[in-house]
């Protein structure tokens, strides 16, 4: 906007307030603004993110159905011979 007035533009700076990172097997990390939490909060804190940012409420729910299974029964990693 400032190119188009003939202004001097600023330089773009990216200021991020949180960060999270899954790291799988319920273990994550959520930094605030320089306060971090780790492990099995963290990994809900994630997942509750994620779950927000998905798009549609089907997909929401197919998603959080799969994360309370896996709870209760371990993936099957069996690899079937295409026949």
């Amino acid at each position: 906007a400032a190119a188009i007035r003939g202004g001097q533009p600023r330089p773009f700076e990216h200021v991020s307030w949180a960060g999270l990172v899954s790291l799988g097997a319920n273990a994550a990390i959520v930094d605030f603004s320089g306060f971090r939490i780790y492990g099995r909060l963290a990994s809900f804190i994630w997942r509750l993110v994620y779950l927000t940012k998905l798009p549609g409420r089907q997909n929401k729910v197919l998603v959080a159905l799969d994360w309370l299974l896996s709870l209760f029964f371990e993936r099957d990693t069996a690899q079937s011979e295409g026949g």
